[in-house]
């Protein structure tokens, strides 16, 4: 399931996650998404265009 399906999402922390490769650009189809955590990871590339601030 990706995040970005989830209807009602406000907060996501994926901190510590030893995540790879870029934020998926669907990130920015999460208009409720309030505040997010992505941090100590190795992704890379741009963060999607959405308001939200990661």
């Amino acid at each position: 399931m990706e995040i970005s399906s989830l209807p009602s999402i406000t907060e996501v922390d994926l901190s510590h996650n030893l995540l790879t490769g870029t934020i998926p650009s669907t990130f920015g189809n999460c208009r409720t998404l309030e505040a997010s955590n992505v941090s100590y990871n190795q992704l890379t590339g741009p963060v999607p265009s959405s308001g939200i601030a990661f």
